[in-house]
């Protein structure tokens, strides 16, 4: 008697834990803007995001430098935006490594795409992830680089655990 009250304690337990509300959004809307952004608008993100008034833009070869990145590396840009880091990430981790661009609004992901073209980043992959998943496949990556985008997600403990699945063990 008393095993099959310790199975059904568990088994209510799981049955508890499965039938949980989904994570509600911390910042409801904050993509917005972002997800219905018009091809006239990625100019002006070009200049917000990659423009000499960002302090990311100017310190970007010293952030790029401190990743520590190695050939072979697969990276992931989470919010990658206009791609601001991807041609320093491609030369870094080089013919045999992969940078995965991942963004999540449409016109951020054409743009990334044409620019990724035009610049022959061959090892660049353009990738769409949502407001709950990477995109990105398990153990598929060695450094989860994200750079001022945190705030963009807006539900972060089901997006870090997206993020933290796709890391290959021992990755950062």
């Amino acid at each position: 008697m008393h095993r099959s009250c310790s199975l059904l304690i568990f088994l209510l337990g799981i049955f508890a834990f499965s039938c949980q509300a989904p994570e509600a959004s911390v910042r409801p809307g904050i993509n917005q803007g972002f997800l219905e952004a018009s091809e006239s608008d990625m100019a002006e993100f070009v200049e917000i995001f990659e423009g000499e008034s960002r302090e990311i833009a100017v310190a970007h070869d010293a952030i790029v430098a401190a990743l520590g990145l190695q050939a072979g590396m697969a990276v992931a840009d989470i919010g990658a935006g206009t791609g601001l880091f991807e041609p320093a990430f491609s030369q870094a981790v080089g013919a045999k490594g992969v940078v995965y661009a991942v963004d999540l609004a449409p016109r951020m992901l054409e743009y990334l795409s044409r620019r990724v073209q035009v610049e022959g980043l061959s090892n660049v992959e353009v990738r769409a992830c949502t407001a709950t998943d990477s995109g990105l496949p398990p153990d598929s990556v060695d450094l989860v680089f994200i750079c001022d985008t945190y705030h963009h997600f807006e539900y972060t403990q089901t997006t870090l655990a997206s993020l933290h699945a796709a890391l290959r063990p021992g990755g950062m």
